[in-house]
């Protein structure tokens, strides 16, 4: 890997090809407004006209947010709940809600058919 930008120039500099290509696609993107040149032969340097626009996208509900957000909302949650509301099987919705009660994030209460999960 090169890190050094004068070392990007003379590897492109060293092929005649990679230099055509590299003004190609330069001067393609001055001619779409995309870049502005300023000077040119040696000295030439390029910016970009338009601002960049930084899009953060917003990250999805941890299936454990959306536990506590359900028994929030309706006091506790069933395995079966869990694997409707998250579209799990039912090996995971049981690891998954074992694992928030481990860390304290929910409490079982019943056994078997009749075991639920609330806040604790």
């Amino acid at each position: 890997m090169v890190d050094d930008p004068s070392e990007h120039a003379e590897l492109l500099l060293s092929d005649p090809d990679k230099r055509r290509a590299a003004n190609r696609e330069l001067t393609r993107l001055v001619e779409t407004g995309l870049t502005e040149q300023h000077s040119t032969r040696r000295w030439a340097y390029y910016t970009l006209n338009a601002p960049v626009e930084v899009t953060i996208q917003p990250q999805p509900d941890t299936p454990e947010r959306q536990i506590l957000a359900h028994v929030a909302q309706h006091g506790t949650i069933k395995r079966s709940q869990c694997r409707a509301l998250l579209g799990i099987t039912e090996v995971q919705a049981r690891y998954l809600l074992h694992k928030m009660c481990d860390q304290g994030l929910l409490r079982l209460e019943g056994t078997r058919r009749g075991a639920s999960y609330r806040l604790p």
